[in-house]
């Protein structure tokens, strides 16, 4: 079959098995054909087969056993993946994965800094930053994910497109004005305010997971602090280490 080239190649098998299974070509259960069988099929190596497999396994869609192979696992929340993460899309590629619409409300105003936040940033107590709020939810469902945006106004200077409701993929217009971002993440869990709990729709006694993170350019300057909630069972976030080797 044809491929678009844009992607690395085990991505596009990977996308290609994930629409099967979720046209159910392939059910909960069912073993999806052997390594040496899907680079057959696709004309691609062994090891491309293998880490097509394995972005599989770290969205949730298959489970692997040694000399099982892959098994299709029933169906789970969306993951969030941390490769996808500086794309700007990981919302909503992890949503149309699983064939959902995504939905996205969005407000922009301008705020004095916080402590948390002008520590974050590098900039003063109580100086004026954006502040970009989005609340994500897959449409007809209850929301996934509050995430409050934070950037220095000479970022939003620089980049005028953040002051604006519509503007999606907001590290995507980031790295593209300041070039290659790295992250910081730090990851907590506690109860949701009262307001958190209005906003994302949360039954009583259910904890959320609290991501904060940082985004710098190649200068080790703050461009954008983020504090994302998401109620518990809701949104997975998936972290792959070490070097990935390629096919």
């Amino acid at each position: 079959m044809s491929f678009d080239r844009g992607q690395p190649l085990y991505e596009r098998v990977a996308d290609h098995l994930r629409e099967e299974i979720r046209a159910g070509t392939y059910g909960p259960g069912d073993k999806l054909p052997s390594e040496s069988g899907l680079a057959e099929r696709y004309g691609v190596s062994k090891i491309t087969a293998r880490q097509a497999i394995a972005q599989l396994r770290g969205e949730g869609w298959v489970s692997t056993r040694m000399g099982s192979g892959a098994i299709v696992a029933e169906g789970g929340p969306p993951r969030r993946m941390s490769d996808e993460i500086l794309r700007g899309d990981a919302f909503y590629r992890s949503v149309d994965r699983l064939g959902l619409v995504p939905s996205v409300a969005t407000s922009v105003t301008r705020a004095p800094a916080s402590e948390e936040v002008a520590e974050a940033l590098g900039v003063e107590l109580g100086a004026e930053v954006l502040v970009h709020v989005r609340l994500n939810r897959p449409e007809g469902r209850p929301p996934i994910a509050l995430g409050t945006n934070y950037f220095p106004l000479w970022v939003v200077e620089a980049v005028p497109e953040l002051a604006e409701e519509s503007t999606s993929g907001l590290t995507k217009w980031l790295g593209e004005a300041f070039g290659p971002l790295y992250g910081e993440d730090l990851i907590d869990s506690r109860m949701p305010t009262l307001e958190e709990r209005e906003r994302l729709e949360i039954p009583p006694d259910t904890p959320v997971t609290v991501i904060k993170g940082l985004n710098r350019d190649s200068q080790h300057r703050p461009l954008h602090y983020i504090v994302k909630v998401t109620p518990s069972g809701r949104w997975i976030y998936s972290y792959r280490f070490g070097d990935v080797p390629e096919g």
